[in-house]
């Protein structure tokens, strides 16, 4: 389905709150409170209707942001074991065949989806390669 935009306003508000606890002196306490009060209101719309894969996708993209500054949600190299690595070679070689046939927009919207998912992709000139972000 759609990405819910009651997700995206509660996973908006969580990172505007931690991020604004964290701008008051490091406050680490209100911006924790601040992830865990996303996660339930998120639980209360998901035990009524399922959440869509871009609504997923965006909450886990938050959860990962406030992590790259907790470090406490998830586990080092826990990123890397979800990631399909066949899946993304197949995007990459899609996203190259797309570029190569000059359709910018297929091109962008496979980096997108790559980006979502914690994929940083590398132009080279030898290439393109991709890195698991933190």
């Amino acid at each position: 389905g759609p990405l819910s935009e009651d997700i995206k306003e509660i996973v908006d508000t969580m990172l505007k709150d931690f991020e604004e606890a964290m701008d008051d002196d490091l406050n680490i306490s209100p911006a924790i409170g601040a992830v865990f009060e996303g996660i339930k209101k998120i639980q209360r719309i998901q035990r009524i209707t399922p959440v869509s894969d871009p609504s997923a996708k965006l909450i886990e993209k938050g959860l990962h942001s406030a992590d790259s500054v907790l470090g406490v949600i998830f586990t080092p190299g826990e990123k890397e074991a979800q990631v399909d690595k066949a899946y993304i070679l197949q995007k990459i070689a899609e996203r190259n065949a797309a570029r190569a046939n000059k359709d910018w927009t297929l091109a962008d919207k496979i980096r997108d989806e790559l980006d979502a998912m914690g994929v940083e992709l590398l132009d080279r000139k030898d290439g393109t390669g991709y890195k698991i972000k933190s």
